[in-house]
C-alpha cells in the first residue's frame, strides 16, 4: 500500500513538474486526474486545488470485480502563507460520494455540529473511505441497503461509478459565508 502511494505520488510531481500544475492562486479551483499505466500498479486518482489547499483523491484500481473489496482513500494539505490554517467544519470535514447517476447514491453524512481543527502548513492528511448515510426501512431497496451498510469493506454491483470527495470545511466561524471549494472526482467500474 505504501508502495503505491509512494509510487503515485512520484507520478503528481512528475506531472507538476512537466507543466500540467495550476498556477498557485488561492482563489483558483482546478481538478485533474492521474492514473498509472504500469500493470502492476493500477492505483487512479484526482488532483483539486483551491484556497490554498490540495486535495487528492484514490482508488486502488479502476476496475474492481463484484467479489474485490474497494479501497478509496483521500489526502489533504494545507500549502498557504502561514504555518497553519484553522478550519471550521462539522464531523467529518472530509466527506466522499459514490453514485452511478441512477438508483445508486451512497452520500456521506455529516453531523451538524461546528468545531474548529487547525491544520499545519506541508502536513498530508490521509482520509480512508467508511461508509455513511441512510434509508428508509419502508424502501423498497432497504434490504439490499442494509446489507451494504452491515459491510464493513467497500463492495458494489455491477456498473459505472462516479466517486468524489469534497472539503466540507469553512475558513470562517460563519461556515455559510466560505467554503473550501474542493470536489474532487473519478471513475471506477464494477464488473463480473
Amino acid at each position: 500500500m505504501k508502495n503505491r502511494i509512494i509510487a503515485c505520488l512520484c507520478i503528481i510531481c512528475i506531472l507538476f513538474a512537466s507543466g500540467c500544475s495550476v498556477a498557485p492562486d488561492a482563489e483558483s479551483e482546478s481538478s485533474s486526474s492521474i492514473s498509472s499505466s504500469s500493470p502492476e500498479q493500477e492505483t487512479i486518482g484526482s488532483v483539486c486545488q483551491s484556497n490554498d489547499f490540495e486535495m487528492l483523491l484514490f482508488s486502488d484500481k479502476q476496475v474492481y470485480k463484484t467479489t474485490d473489496a474497494i479501497q478509496i482513500w483521500a489526502t489533504l494539505e494545507y500549502k498557504g502563507g502561514g504555518p497553519a490554517v484553522k478550519i471550521w467544519h462539522g464531523k467529518p470535514y472530509i466527506v466522499f460520494s459514490i453514485t452511478d447517476g441512477k438508483d445508486f447514491n451512497a452520500e456521506g453524512m455529516v453531523l451538524t455540529l461546528l468545531i474548529s481543527t487547525v491544520l499545519k502548513k506541508g502536513k498530508v492528511y490521509r482520509f480512508d473511505y467508511k461508509k455513511s448515510g441512510g434509508y428508509g426501512e419502508d424502501d423498497l431497496d432497504a434490504d439490499f441497503w442494509k446489507s451494504f451498510y452491515a459491510e464493513k469493506n467497500l463492495f458494489l454491483p455491477v456498473g459505472e461509478y462516479t466517486v468524489s470527495v469534497s472539503g466540507a470545511f469553512s475558513l470562517t466561524e460563519t461556515v455559510t459565508d466560505s467554503h473550501s471549494g474542493l470536489l474532487c472526482e473519478l471513475k471506477i467500474k464494477v464488473v463480473e
